[in-house]
């Protein structure tokens, strides 16, 4: 279904951001999760390798265009692309 793409998926700590990032990985996508709340994004990256998936955690706050920037250049550099942006 998505198997291949790459999805970065901000707010993805926890509520809808969460679900969709869940969603995507196990749908095929490779996903960057992306929020302010490390803990919490680390551990939705356990759970997705735990389930075999593959997933990066990244602290990010998108209000500040550099984070942005380095987001996507971390996504870019693991996984070669990005294909989905949720937002």
């Amino acid at each position: 279904m998505l198997s291949g793409r790459v999805a970065i998926v901000t707010g993805g700590s926890s509520g809808i951001g969460e679900a969709t990032a869940l969603t995507l990985a196990r749908a095929g996508a490779k996903v960057a999760v992306a929020a302010r709340r490390e803990p919490q994004l680390n551990a939705i990256v356990s759970q997705l390798a735990s389930e075999g998936h593959e997933a990066i955690a990244h602290c990010t706050d998108v209000t500040e265009l550099s984070q942005v920037e380095e987001l996507a250049e971390a996504t870019k550099e693991r996984f070669g692309r990005i294909d989905i942006l949720v937002n």
